[in-house]
């Protein structure tokens, strides 16, 4: 006789109390409650739990050993997933596991490497991908750089895989993709998000590597593990470690973003129970305070301009989504004629005009950099970065007729800041949100020594 032990000394039974109304993932909860309808035992796993798995591996360890000395040996394998069929093992085969050829789903894998060890055959990864580091940007937009390193033995030619980062923001966000952004000779690769959502400053953002390629008109995939990150925690982090001017007016971009992030989520009613500017020290949660004429820059005049235009722009306003920009409307289209926004800022302006260029052939289609589609008459200029939002634009209509003939409207002049004055005096959520826009701003230009309308 054999006498196996395993002394159980950790029992709580009160631990599994509300397992039946709220099941553990990747447990047997949920499926024994769908079969027995609460006559299973829930306490400490019932016969599921690990106390009975335990002994059942034990003696099956000692079968299996017990059986190959006669001969006899036991496999399984995996033979289909949804969709996904390998073919079936026999039962009569003379070893296990099975020579290569008979697992047509790995054997046909690019990212599966396989080699013959003692007889039998072994499938290894051939694509390894570990993220490595997430961390914040702040230039033009707050966005976040994500790093990965990448061990390849697939033996593919260069530039086969294609690699892209996957990640989402919050609990509940979709997930979104970005492409590769730089490579390195020692195998590591980058990703930048395309900005980043004021409102959002406060959530989580998850991401993973995914490399995908295609071979014989089937697309093949892997994944990273993934990796967190929080704006907030950083700047948690960041907040008044250093010394000197230049700390000091970090210091106060981070506030200002922080504080813009608070509002936007006060403005928009999102996660208002996690204010981002909470992640401050107590000291940092005050807004830099700047004169009034540098947070609220006005636009500088439009130039004045013949026109013959019947298509106007008629209201120009803050676009607040998930980045800032300026949305213009027009009205008096015609059907039949094709209409675009053409942009340029002040900084270009001036440049030709002091270089004593043709300011004139500025303002047309064919030579302006900035060129804007719409739809239904509605222009949004988006993502002006931080730093840039007190600089001056300038708009002008297009309208090219059915015809071909080419036809312009006056010119328009706007700035977010502009806006921003006519708005933050009152006490409501925009007039917060538009304090704090004109405030993060100016703490941008302080930061990266930017001067308005400059470029």
């Amino acid at each position: 006789a054999i006498t196996l032990m395993v002394r159980n000394t950790n029992t709580r039974s009160g631990d599994y109390a509300g397992f039946t109304d709220v099941p553990r993932p990747s447990h047997a909860d949920y499926p024994a409650q769908v079969k027995w309808q609460g006559a299973q035992d829930a306490a400490g796993g019932g016969h599921f739990s690990g106390r009975l798995t335990a002994p059942l591996c034990i003696a099956g360890g000692l079968c299996l050993q017990y059986l190959k000395g006669r001969g006899i040996e036991i496999g399984a394998h995996i033979q289909s997933i949804g969709d996904v069929t390998d073919h079936r093992f026999s039962p009569t085969a003379p070893e296990l596991p099975v020579p290569a050829g008979t697992l047509p789903v790995l054997d046909a894998d690019p990212f599966v490497s396989s080699e013959l060890s003692g007889g039998r055959r072994i499938y290894t990864s051939a694509l390894e991908i570990s993220m490595r580091s997430a961390s914040l940007i702040v230039s033009d937009r707050v966005s976040l750089r994500f790093g990965a390193s990448v061990n390849d033995s697939t033996g593919l030619p260069e530039g086969t895989i294609t690699y892209s980062l996957i990640y989402t923001v919050g609990e509940d966000g979709e997930a979104a993709e970005c492409p590769l952004l730089a490579s390195s000779a020692d195998g590591y690769i980058y990703f930048a998000t395309d900005g980043m959502s004021a409102k959002q400053m406060a959530d989580t953002v998850r991401g993973c590597v995914r490399a995908t390629m295609t071979l014989d008109g089937k697309v093949y995939e892997k994944r990273s593990e993934k990796i967190s990150y929080s704006v907030t925690r950083y700047a948690a982090n960041m907040y008044g470690r250093g010394e000197g001017d230049s700390a000091s007016r970090f210091d106060r971009l981070l506030g200002a973003m922080l504080g813009y992030g608070s509002a936007a989520q006060s403005y928009f009613g999102y996660n208002t129970d996690n204010s981002a500017i909470l992640a401050l020290p107590e000291e940092g949660r005050t807004p830099p305070e700047y004169a009034e004429d540098e947070l609220f820059r006005r636009a500088e005049a439009a130039p004045v301009v013949n026109y013959s235009s019947t298509a106007h722009i008629t209201s120009a306003s803050l676009e607040l989504k998930d980045a800032v920009g300026i949305r213009m409307r027009a009205t008096g289209l015609e059907e039949g004629s094709a209409y675009c926004l053409l942009v340029w800022s002040h900084a270009e302006y001036a440049a030709l005009a002091a270089s004593g260029g043709d300011l004139g052939a500025l303002m047309t289609i064919g030579n302006c950099q900035t060129v804007l589609s719409g739809t239904d008459g509605v222009f949004v200029l988006d993502g002006i970065p931080a730093k840039k939002l007190a600089d001056t634009y300038y708009f002008r209509l297009c309208e090219i007729g059915g015809d071909g003939t080419v036809r312009y409207d006056r010119v328009l002049s706007y700035s977010v800041t502009t806006y921003c004055a006519n708005k933050a005096s009152g006490s409501d959520s925009l007039a917060a949100l538009c304090r704090a826009i004109a405030t993060y701003s100016a703490a941008a230009r302080e930061y990266f020594g930017y001067t308005v309308n400059e470029g």
